[in-house]
């Protein structure tokens, strides 16, 4: 799963509680990076903020 928002107090708060659910979790604070994760990591789901 990857996390992308550029607000890093929503990332942090989306990581922890989806990791301690048991998920493994990814995440980026702009699109750039997004765009380098998701091809390197392919994760099966992928948390958007849409106003990025």
């Amino acid at each position: 799963m990857l996390i992308v928002d550029d607000e890093e107090h929503i990332v942090e708060l989306l990581h922890f509680n989806l990791v301690n659910a048991g998920y493994e979790v990814l995440s980026a604070n702009n699109g750039i990076d997004a765009v380098k994760i998701a091809k390197a990591e392919k994760p099966s789901l992928l948390l958007l903020d849409l106003m990025l």
